[in-house]
């Protein structure tokens, strides 16, 4: 057990309350920024969607992806 969880390697309900409320901290965040960096790009990607190298890159990440799902579920 880690030797921040007490005595015993039980924590403490403090511990319990304030590790948790770090967590949700952190995960709001991480995920307030990755909302954030997302909306910006979109309206990038909106303005260049539609030329014919954005459209060739989009359909080639989704065939990597396609061949990579496909390597996992064979593994």
């Amino acid at each position: 057990m880690p030797a921040f969880a007490g005595a015993g390697g039980r924590a403490s309900a403090g511990q319990t309350f304030a590790l948790g409320l770090a967590h949700v901290a952190i995960s709001v965040v991480v995920h307030t920024a990755i909302v954030l960096a997302a909306a910006g790009f979109g309206g990038r990607l909106i303005r260049v969607a539609g030329r014919p190298w954005a459209r060739a890159g989009m359909a080639a990440g989704l065939a990597l992806i396609a061949l990579w799902l496909a390597w996992e579920i064979a593994a």
